[in-house]
C-alpha cells in the first residue's frame, strides 16, 4: 500500500456524486485517506468488525462472499465513483462481504462516525448515499428474480445485457474487459462449461461477436430473446 501524492486531488466521478455541492466533495475528500493498493488487495474482510467507507478513485474491486463448500460467489463489481463499507457504517453490524481489488486502485477510506457526520452537515452528500444504496437495491432485486424465475441460458442473456448497458447505450454495443467465463459463472450460480456452451451459440447464431479484447453484443436481440 503506497499513500496518494499529495499534490493529486481527489476525484469523485459518476452520476451518484453528479449533484452532490462542491463544499460537500471538498469536505469529503479532505476527510478521507488516500492510498493505492495492487490487484489483489484483500481491502475488506467478510465478518469484521471495522466500519470504515472506502471510495474507489481508480481502478476495479470486486465484492464476493465463499460458500461453507469453497465456491466463490461474485456480488458485484465497483468501478471508479463507487462506494463500498457504508453498510457497515450505517447499521453497525458487521462486514457483508469481502471486497478485494481487481486492478491497481486508488481507495479513499473514511471512519465510519465521520461519514455519517459528513451525511448530516451535507444534504447533498445524503441525497447521494440514499442513490447509491438504492442502486444497490434495485440491482440485488434482478439479480434475485433472475435467479427464482430464468434458467441459465436466460441468466446469461441478463448477465450480458448488464453489462452492454453499463457500457453504452443503443445497439450494438462493445464490452470491453468482459470478465472470464469461470468469473460469470460464479456471478450468476453456474459452471463455466454452461457459459462456454451457450457463448459459442451465441457466436454462431450472430448475437454476439470478438471485436480484439472486446465483445459486441446485439443488444436489440438479447432484449428480444429475455422478453415475457
Amino acid at each position: 500500500m503506497s499513500e496518494s501524492p499529495k499534490s493529486e486531488a481527489p476525484r469523485f466521478i459518476g452520476p451518484i456524486f453528479d449533484t452532490v455541492a462542491p463544499a460537500a466533495l471538498d469536505a469529503l475528500g479532505g476527510a478521507c485517506t488516500w492510498s493505492r493498493h495492487p490487484a489483489r488487495t484483500r481491502l475488506v474482510s467478510f465478518k469484521d468488525w471495522d466500519n470504515d467507507v472506502l471510495f474507489v478513485e481508480s481502478g476495479r474491486v470486486r465484492v464476493t462472499m465463499v460458500s461453507a463448500d469453497g465456491q466463490e460467489v461474485i456480488l458485484r463489481e465497483i468501478g471508479p465513483g463507487g462506494v463500498f463499507g457504508d453498510y457497515s457504517a450505517i447499521d453497525g453490524l458487521q462486514r457483508s462481504a469481502d471486497v478485494l481489488a481487481l486492478d491497481n486502485v486508488c481507495i479513499g477510506r473514511l471512519p465510519g462516525s465521520r461519514f455519517i457526520e459528513l451525511l448530516h452537515l451535507h444534504p447533498s452528500l445524503m441525497l447521494a448515499e440514499m442513490r447509491s444504496l438504492t442502486a444497490s437495491i434495485r440491482m440485488m432485486t434482478d439479480k434475485l428474480y433472475e435467479l427464482s424465475t430464468q434458467n441459465v441460458q436466460q441468466r446469461i442473456h441478463a448477465y450480458l445485457l448488464r453489462r452492454a448497458r453499463a457500457f453504452g447505450s443503443g445497439s450494438p454495443v462493445t464490452i470491453t474487459r468482459l470478465p472470464t467465463h469461470e468469473d460469470i459463472a460464479a456471478e450468476i450460480c453456474t459452471r463455466r462449461e454452461a457459459i462456454s456452451r451457450e457463448m459459442a451459440a451465441l457466436l454462431r447464431q450472430g448475437l454476439i461477436r470478438r471485436d480484439g479484447e472486446g465483445l459486441v453484443v446485439d443488444v436489440d436481440a438479447l432484449e428480444r430473446l429475455l422478453a415475457p
